[in-house]
């Protein structure tokens, strides 16, 4: 999720801040693309926020997908209150192991 080919940095890589994200698309059965993202987004507070976006274009083709998801991900890095978002926080679950 970290080396992405250039030519796939569009939607939440292309807002310019810290995040890991991988993209998925392909036509549909009907030839029109679904275009879609998902990943961390690292505020400019530092805390994380997990995102995930997706178009279905009215024109069906992967690069109008590309780039509404571009548009999406800029409203949203815009848009959102980084001091909203609760400060990251990971716990190890201890989990029974199976018997046998």
């Amino acid at each position: 999720m970290e080396q992405v080919l250039p030519g796939q940095r569009w939607g939440l890589g292309s807002i310019g801040a810290d995040t890991q994200f991988k993209g998925g698309w392909g036509p549909e059965l009907d030839g029109r693309y679904l275009v879609r993202q998902m990943g961390i987004v690292r505020l400019a507070n530092g805390r994380p926020l997990a995102a995930s976006i997706a178009t279905l274009p009215g024109d069906g083709s992967f690069e109008t997908g590309t780039a509404n998801l571009t548009q999406i991900a800029r409203w949203l890095i815009a848009h959102v209150d980084a001091s909203s978002v609760p400060p990251e926080e990971c716990r190890r679950i201890s989990r029974p192991r199976p018997e046998g």
